[in-house]
This record gives structure tokens, sequence and C-alpha cells, in this order.
């Protein structure tokens, strides 16, 4: 029963320590590893932690669990990515999303042409009675990305 536990666990703490070691030595450069993980993997646990909560959109109260947004008793049910694109832009608002942050956000690891998004805000204006010119929710950033309008947004 030793033998077995400690063949198990060595390699496991060899391995830790000859990369303890290595990195003491070498000293890895870790810039792209820190932006990657500021660029996608906060925004994403962000968005993860959003998603299950309800938040006003203007006149607009946004359920993202029942995938439906309402006003005045009218409701609108959303395709599951038109609500995760509006999630994602009202988790930061006022700040803008670049295409390729809400094709990670909203289509992680599937392969997505440009215009699944362009085509999804055209979908989110429409339900929302906003405008492409006048952007009151959804502003658009030519070749930069998309904002969600900070005074609309609250959770």
């Amino acid at each position: 029963m030793l033998i077995r536990i400690v063949s198990i666990l060595f390699p496991l703490f060899a391995i830790t320590a000859l990369g303890y070691f290595v990195g003491r030595r070498m000293k890895p450069d870790l810039s792209h590893a820190n932006k990657l993980n500021m660029d996608v993997f906060v925004p994403a646990l962000v968005f993860g932690a959003l998603v299950g909560k309800d938040f006003r959109l203007g006149e607009w109260l946004v359920q993202p669990t029942l995938g439906r947004i309402s006003r005045e008793g009218t409701s609108v049910r959303l395709r599951p990515q038109l609500i995760d694109v509006l999630v994602c832009l009202a988790s930061r608002p006022g700040q803008t999303f670049s295409k390729d942050e809400l094709l990670a956000a909203v289509w992680p690891g599937q392969f997505v042409v440009d215009s699944a998004i362009s085509r999804s805000i055209a979908e989110l204006r429409e339900a929302l009675g906003d405008d492409a010119y006048q952007g009151r929710y959804i502003e658009t950033i030519p070749k930069r990305g998309y904002i969600g309008a900070k005074r609309y947004i609250r959770w």
C-alpha cells in the first residue's frame, strides 16, 4: 500500500520540484500568459457570474436565465446567444468590447464568422427598439467593437 502511494505521489512532487528549479534558474517571461489571463479568462469569469443575474437596460428587464426581455407587460424571447451578447456588453458598461472578445465570451472554442456578431447586434437592436445610428443601448465603435450604454444599465 505504501509503495502504491509513493508511486503515485513521487512523480507529482518530482515534476513540481523540477518546474520550480527550472523556473528559478531560467526566469521565464510570463507577460503573455498574464495578458491572456487578464484579457480572456477574467472577463469570462465575470461574464459567467453575471449570466444568472437579472438587470435593467433602460425600461427593459433582462432575465438571462429565462432568455427574455420584458417591459410594460410585453415580453420578448431571445436566442441564448443574443442574451449572452447582451450580458457580455452589460458586464462592462461604457467599455468597448472588440469582436474577438465577444467571440471568445459568447462562442468559446467555436468557429464563428464576424457577421454572426453583426447579425446578433442587429437582432438585439431590433428587439430593444434601438437604432444603429442613435445607439441608445448598444453603441457601435467603427473598426473597434461595441459598447453597452453605461447610463441605461442597472444591476
